[in-house]
């Protein structure tokens, strides 16, 4: 989001393109984020039967709304907002041993 503020200051052809790249990575990160949340946790993962499913849901749709608004505009903000929600999940969704696995992936 800096590069691109900073990128944007420019008028020069190379400024131009570098910007239009960074714009390009920063909407296709957002658009991942989105499939992964609807396409793997929300048709395949969460199951209605599960006692967490309303706040493991709730949690998801709010991702969802999140990395869009990452894509929409370039406050940072809106990535710290999408970080917490994805460490909530994961704390609502994954046992303490899959945490512990997480967090070694980490390091």
């Amino acid at each position: 989001m800096d590069k691109i503020r900073e990128l944007s200051q420019y008028s020069d052809e190379t400024s131009h393109n570098q910007l239009t790249r960074w714009v390009i990575a920063k909407e296709d990160h957002a658009s991942n984020i989105q499939k992964i949340i609807s396409e793997y946790f929300l048709t395949q993962r969460i199951k209605e039967t599960n006692q967490k499913y309303i706040e493991q849901t709730t949690i998801l749709q709010r991702a969802l709304v999140t990395a869009m608004k990452c894509k929409q505009n370039l406050e940072k903000d809106n990535v710290n907002k999408g970080l917490n929600l994805i460490k909530s999940f994961s704390e609502v969704y994954f046992d303490s041993h899959g945490l512990k696995h997480l967090e070694k992936l980490e390091d």
